[in-house]
């Protein structure tokens, strides 16, 4: 990985305007740093150099002008340079941006979890995007979690279902953001799209979601023309998290995608858990992502 890559990896995860330290801090706390090596000692130095003097090289990434230069990933050329007054100075952030602007999409990661298995009856398992071969399938590959429904059915109906070729078990895909706006909704949409298509069940999930009318109006429909239902996590009361829109349930699965996908080890790990599971009758709790309870999952916020 170069600088350049290293740059537009953190920037892409962000999508915010950020210094060359912010980028580089940013890409420690994403986990990209296992793919980077450099011998230089003052590796954020060498990282604002090379910005400066070869960023045409990297047509998704653009500087604004403003001292110190702050660079932000927008291949689409959408981004606004009075964004960067909105999203990096603090006393002209809202309420909502003042809350979110500083959590990661992973920092959601619990409450979703905590989620879909008291409200869902889920069991999920996160999946890390940095093991997958994504050059060799597209630019959008993985959800950022999936999850199992096991139904709670006596054994001998399970047993007579599965012989029937119609298993009862349903998974679950879900895409997170940090908020969801109508400026970034259609590329947030059709990522939870081509990542779920696979799922029984697909979700789009944020922190935030815009109350303005036209962008509720548009969700709606994208919503009901896919079938991804939408949910709203709460991260002060995580029980008022909430289905904001629900998802239409697919009776088959794409086998062929869903093999595809399991080179990704977390995925693959998946997969395999939940046949073991099926097979034996018995959920192996620890095999999946932890559920904390509400006291361990606010302090997680709190503690950021």
């Amino acid at each position: 990985m170069t600088f350049l890559q290293l740059a537009e990896a953190s920037l892409k995860d962000s999508r915010i305007y950020m210094t060359p330290k912010e980028i580089w801090e940013h890409a420690e706390k994403i986990g990209v740093m296992d793919d980077f090596e450099t011998k230089g000692k003052t590796p954020v130095a060498s990282l604002s150099m090379i910005l400066g003097k070869h960023l045409d090289r990297a047509p998704n990434m653009k500087k604004h002008s403003s001292t110190p230069a702050r660079y932000i990933y927008d291949p689409n050329n959408e981004a606004c340079e009075e964004d960067v007054e909105i999203k990096t100075v603090p006393g002209q952030l809202t309420r909502n941006e003042k809350r979110y602007s500083h959590y990661l999409e992973k920092h959601l990661h619990p409450f979703l979890c905590h989620f879909a298995f008291h409200k869902l009856g889920v069991y999920t398992r996160t999946i890390n995007h940095t093991k997958s071969r994504k050059h060799e399938f597209g630019e959008w590959v993985h959800p950022d979690m999936v999850g199992v429904d096991f139904p709670g059915w006596e054994d001998s109906v399970l047993d007579l279902s599965q012989l029937a070729g119609n298993s009862p078990i349903k998974i679950c895909s879900f895409e997170l953001k940090i908020k969801l706006s109508l400026s970034k909704l259609r590329e947030y949409f059709f990522q939870a799209v081509s990542n779920s298509s696979w799922a029984n069940e697909s979700y789009l999930v944020a922190g935030e979601i815009s109350n303005d009318p036209g962008f509720i109006e548009e969700l709606s429909r994208l919503s009901a023309a896919f079938g991804v239902g939408v949910i709203k996590l709460n991260t002060k009361d995580p029980h008022k998290s909430k289905i904001f829109i629900p998802a239409k349930t697919r009776e088959l699965m794409d086998w062929k995608t869903i093999n595809k996908l399991t080179m990704n080890p977390d995925f693959g790990d998946f997969i395999s858990r939940v046949r073991n599971d099926v097979r034996n009758k018995e959920i192996t709790n620890e095999k999946y992502d932890d559920v904390l309870d509400d006291e361990k999952l606010i302090s997680s916020i709190k503690e950021i």
